[in-house]
């Protein structure tokens, strides 16, 4: 939150201080755009209305797609049985996947696919930026997030990168029943 919105305002004070009203109302634009996004972001109803699935899948191509590059998604629509607490907290991990690939990546690619395979629901965030040295990880707040949502979640959690060659961040989540499958996106 203050990586970015906190950095707005600071650059909408100083444009007040130097009256440079013009430039101030499209930073406040901005800002605005921000904090609605933002406020929408911490609305987990809407994941538990729309369902795991649907809640990534406009995350991905409501939010995500006014991005550069535009995050891509792709589904093997299944019929997935969780609480609305672990719904809520899968989502979180994908969306701060996201925003790690959005605000360090340097990416041309960035991409969610949601897969069932042996009973286990699998979240995959990926792209092809400029990657980490796993072994050397300390994690920052993003990714500690994400891991301790997905230990809340009881699902087990995977990073995969190097240095220019991307990251693949895996969240397998065991099903209690076997999904139904309609078909592909």
């Amino acid at each position: 939150l203050y990586d970015n919105l906190g950095q707005l305002v600071s650059h909408a004070m100083h444009l007040h201080e130097r009256n440079e009203t013009e430039s101030l109302g499209e930073v406040l634009a901005v800002l605005r755009k921000g904090i609605r996004n933002f406020s929408h972001k911490l609305n987990g109803k809407k994941v538990n209305q729309l369902g795991l699935d649907l809640a990534i899948e406009q995350l991905c191509l409501k939010t995500f797609s006014t991005y550069v590059p535009p995050c891509t998604f792709h589904s093997d629509d299944p019929v997935i049985q969780l609480t609305p607490n672990e719904e809520i907290l899968l989502y979180r991990c994908v969306q701060q996947a996201l925003e790690n690939s959005y605000k360090h990546a340097n990416a041309s690619k960035i991409g969610v696919r949601v897969k069932v395979s042996d009973n286990n629901l699998i979240l995959v965030i990926e792209d092809n930026g400029r990657g980490f040295d796993v072994n050397e990880l300390h994690d920052g707040i993003g990714l500690l997030s994400i891991r301790n949502r997905s230990d809340l979640a009881g699902a087990t959690l995977e990073i995969a990168s190097s240095h220019g060659k991307g990251t693949r961040i895996t969240i397998t989540k065991p099903l209690e029943h076997e999904p139904n499958q309609s078909g592909h996106r």
